[in-house]
Order: C-alpha cells, then structure tokens, then sequence
C-alpha cells in the first residue's frame, strides 16, 4: 500500500511500513512491539506532512 502526502510517502510492505521523502530518501521506518503489517488497511494508517498515524489491532484504546 502506498499513502502519499505533500512532503512524504508511505509505503506499507509485508513486514514494514516506511516513509520516504520524493527524492527516494528514507526518512523513518517506524516500528512497535506485535507489529502486524498484514493487517494494516486504508482505515488504519494516515499520513500527512508532519504525522504518521497507525491504529494499534491489539489495543485500540
């Protein structure tokens, strides 16, 4: 899955999530405990200029 914003992308792959800027540079490639990238969707990430948002599947407090 890719998410485009002005400054950045997000590229969601198998086993990472990514965000480069349009240069092709790696800017960040976040990561957390029980990371499930197979059930990320559309509904579960954002990303805008300056956040990146993804909805914890195990705890969604």
């Amino acid at each position: 899955m890719i998410l485009q914003a002005e400054k950045y992308f997000l590229l969601v792959e198998k086993s990472s999530v990514s965000v480069y800027s349009y240069d092709g540079r790696l800017i960040t490639s976040p990561r957390w405990p029980n990371m499930l990238c197979d059930h990320i969707t559309r509904s579960t990430i954002s990303i805008s200029s300056d956040v990146v948002l993804i909805r914890d599947q195990i705890d969604e407090k």
